[in-house]
């Protein structure tokens, strides 16, 4: 059986499911249900968050991208399609100047800080620490701490999914 002709056929072909909006949305539930099931279970996890922010990541972009194939918007392929600030854009999502900044750590979880200890050039090192990841940290002359209004934890990544979630609801 020639199953390309078959799958044709049928219309199971991938110009078609990189189009389903439906499809990205299952898609994006399910990591956002790992995210939560992360969450819950901070406490197991050892001393780094990354393993949740790359989940939560993951969601955002499905999400997004459900939110593009549903408005019938065209979805970036390639490095352009994991940058979720951009995919936000494109899906006119309503984020606060706090989501933005939050999107962009997400953003670079999902590119490598979530899989790798190093991005693959010092220069995105450098990028990452002296922009990046300095929106996020609030300093005083005795301390630094992460600004909790941008971190990419649990209450600012599920105000983030809210909106996103409203904005495939509302449809096109």
């Amino acid at each position: 059986m020639d199953w390309k002709k078959y799958r044709e056929s049928v219309g199971y072909t991938q110009a078609k499911m990189s189009k389903d909006a439906t499809a990205w949305r299952r898609l994006a539930d399910g990591y956002n249900r790992a995210a939560e099931l992360l969450e819950q279970q901070a406490d197991r996890m050892p001393g780094d968050t990354r393993p949740f922010a790359f989940i939560a990541a993951l969601s955002l972009e499905q999400i997004l991208k459900a939110i593009l194939a549903r408005k019938g918007v065209s979805i970036p392929t390639g490095p352009k399609g994991h940058e979720l600030l951009l995919l936000a854009e494109l899906a006119m999502v309503p984020l606060s100047d706090n989501q933005k900044k939050t999107l962009d750590l997400f953003t670079a979880t999902l590119i490598w800080a979530g899989r790798y200890p190093a991005p693959n050039s010092a220069s995105k090192w450098d990028e990452y620490q002296d922009f990046t990841f300095e929106q996020h940290v609030i300093r005083t002359p005795n301390a630094a701490m992460a600004n909790r209004d941008t971190f990419p934890d649990w209450p600012n990544y599920s105000k983030i999914w809210v909106a996103c979630t409203a904005a495939y609801d509302d449809g096109v």
